[in-house]
C-alpha cells in the first residue's frame, strides 16, 4: 500500500510539473521564441535606419485627386540615452512624377520633412531583469515627436506645417540588418495645422487655410538597420521566408493608413488576390481605397474639401529567379522573389470643393496600361511585403503618364 501510494504521489507531481512546464510555454511570447530573429539578447546603443514606408496624401490640383504613389523614404538614426530611454532624429520624403496631356514637361508632386523624437521602452528593464532582453531597439514604447512637413505640386511648394505629438508603437529587429516600427499617436498640428496655400489660377493670391489642430495617426516602416552589434551567423531564414513553402494562391490585406481629426479625416485600404498560373507565371488582382476629407476656414469663409478614389490593378507577374530555385532544390514553387511584368489599371476619383464661396465637384475616371516591377517576401507564416515601381500611360493620351513607387505591407491568408 505504501508502495502505490507512493506511485500515485510521483505520477500527481509528474503531472503538476508538466502542466506547469506547459502553462510557461503558452506564455512565451513570439518573439522570445525567435530571440534569434529579433535580436533581443543582443546589446546596442546605436542604431541607423533606412525605411519605406505606406504613405498616402492628397497632392492635387483645384480639382481632382493627383494619385502619386504610396511609398515614404525615410532615414534616421536612434540613440539609447539609458537602458529604457531613447533619442532619436531623420527625415523622409514621398513623391512622384507624371506629365498631363496638353501640359509641357513632368511635375512633381510629394512630401519631404525631419523629425525629432525620444521613445521609453517601458518593458524593456523588466525583461532585462527576467533574462529575455538586453538594452537594445526592440521593444514596445511610448514616446513623443516633433515632425515638419514641406509639400510641393507641379506649380512649386504649396504648403508647410509642424506637428507635435505622443505616440504607441512596437519596434522590432529582425535578422542582422532588418527592422519594423509599426505604432499611432495623437498629435497637434502647428502654423494652422495641416494648412494648405491655395492659389488661384485667376489673381495667383495664396491664402493659408486652417484644417485642423488634433488628430490621431498610424504608422508602419520597415527597412534596414545598422549599428554596434554583434552578427550572427546560422540564422534562420527559411523558417521565417518560408523558402520551401508551396503556395498556389493567397489573398493580401494592407497594413491599414488612418487619420482621424475633428476637421481632417482620411483612411486608406487595400485587398489583393494572386494566383499562381504556371511556373513562375502568376496573375494578381488588387483593389485600393482613399477617402479624404476636410474643412477649414479661408478667414472668416469656411472650406470644405472632399476626395475619394478607387484604384483596380491587374498584373502579371514573372518571377524572374524561381525556375532557377526549382532546378536547385531552394524552392521557387510560392509567390516571392523578384518579379516584372505587364499592368493594367482603372481608377475613378470624386472630389468637391467649397473655396472662398465658390463650389466645384467632379468625377474622372482613367484607363492605363504599363508596366511594374518589383520585390515580394512572405514573413513568418501570415505576414508579406511587396515594393514595387510603376509606369503607366493613360490610354488614348500619349502625353499623359505617371512613375511611381508602392509598398504593400500588412497580412495575408
Amino acid at each position: 500500500m505504501w508502495l502505490a501510494g507512493n506511485t500515485c504521489g510521483q505520477d500527481s507531481l509528474g503531472v503538476m510539473t508538466t502542466h506547469q512546464e506547459m502553462k510557461e510555454v503558452r506564455k512565451q511570447r513570439f518573439i522570445d521564441r525567435y530571440e534569434n530573429v529579433f535580436m533581443t539578447k543582443e546589446p546596442t546603443r546605436h542604431m541607423v535606419k533606412i525605411g519605406i514606408m505606406p504613405y498616402n496624401g492628397w497632392n492635387g490640383g483645384y480639382q481632382f485627386l493627383n494619385y502619386t504613389g504610396n511609398m515614404n523614404v525615410s532615414a534616421g538614426y536612434e540613440y539609447k540615452v539609458t537602458p529604457v530611454f531613447s533619442v532619436g532624429a531623420g527625415g523622409f520624403f514621398a513623391g512622384g512624377i507624371g506629365s498631363s496631356a496638353g501640359e509641357k514637361g513632368v511635375r512633381f508632386n510629394g512630401t519631404a520633412g525631419f523629425s525629432v523624437q525620444s521613445r521609453w521602452y517601458y518593458e524593456m528593464e523588466k525583461r532585462m531583469e527576467s533574462g529575455y532582453a538586453a538594452s537594445n531597439f526592440s521593444g514596445n514604447y511610448f514616446g513623443i515627436t516633433y515632425d515638419h512637413y514641406l509639400i510641393w505640386s507641379g506649380r512649386g511648394m504649396r504648403a508647410g506645417f509642424s506637428r507635435a505629438g505622443a505616440e504607441w508603437g512596437m519596434q522590432r529587429r529582425f535578422f542582422n540588418n532588418g527592422f519594423v516600427d509599426l505604432g499611432a499617436g495623437l498629435y497637434y498640428h502647428f502654423d494652422g495645422g495641416g494648412i494648405r496655400s491655395n492659389s488661384t489660377p485667376e489673381t495667383g493670391e495664396t491664402l493659408a487655410i486652417d484644417y485642423y489642430k488634433w488628430g490621431i495617426s498610424s504608422k508602419a516602416t520597415i527597412g534596414f538597420a545598422f549599428g554596434d552589434w554583434k552578427k550572427k551567423t546560422d540564422l534562420p531564414f527559411c523558417e521565417v521566408l518560408r523558402c520551401q513553402e508551396v503556395v498556389r494562391s493567397q489573398f493580401t490585406i494592407l497594413w491599414p493608413h488612418l487619420v482621424l481629426g475633428l476637421r481632417y479625416q482620411s483612411a486608406a485600404e487595400g485587398i489583393g488576390f494572386e494566383q499562381k498560373l504556371f511556373g513562375s507565371l502568376s496573375a494578381k488582382a488588387q483593389v485600393d481605397g482613399f477617402i479624404f476629407n476636410q474643412s477649414g476656414y479661408a478667414g472668416d469663409m469656411k472650406e470644405h474639401l472632399f476626395s475619394a478614389e478607387l484604384l483596380s490593378a491587374i498584373q502579371l507577374r514573372y518571377y524572374i529567379s524561381q525556375r532557377k530555385s526549382r532546378k536547385t532544390g531552394k524552392g521557387g514553387y510560392d509567390l516571392n522573389g523578384f518579379y516584372i511584368g505587364p499592368l493594367g489599371e482603372y481608377s475613378l476619383s470624386r472630389t468637391s470643393n467649397s473655396y472662398r464661396g465658390v463650389y466645384t465637384a467632379g468625377t474622372r475616371d482613367s484607363l492605363r496600361g504599363g508596366i511594374v516591377t518589383g520585390y515580394q517576401r512572405t514573413l513568418f507564416k501570415n505576414a508579406y511585403v511587396d515594393v514595387d515601381w510603376r509606369m503607366a500611360w493613360q490610354l488614348g493620351m500619349s502625353s499623359s503618364y505617371h512613375s511611381l513607387s508602392r509598398i504593400g505591407f500588412g497580412l495575408r491568408f
